[in-house]
């Protein structure tokens, strides 16, 4: 009658594809507020009140903005 699927090939081909949570944090005990952040990636950083501030996490994918970390010369951002 109807054909019969393997565990494995079901779970293979319906499987929901895993979404990464990764998302830029900034240390603000090694930020010295310089800036190159929102300079560099004004999509995920802005500077207010003489601090960055990480904005649009939603839009961050870890695979195409990862070199967000190498923006800060003093290595203040983490991805996590």
């Amino acid at each position: 009658m109807g054909r019969e699927f393997r565990e494995e090939e079901f779970v293979v081909k319906y499987r929901q594809p895993e979404k990464s949570f990764l998302i830029p944090y900034i240390d603000y005990s090694l930020c010295v507020s310089c800036g190159a952040c929102a300079e560099l990636h004004p999509l995920f950083f802005v500077m207010r009140d003489g601090r960055a501030w990480v904005i649009n996490v939603e839009k961050f994918v870890a695979d195409r903005h990862g070199d967000v970390v190498f923006c800060c010369p003093f290595r203040a951002i983490t991805v996590e």
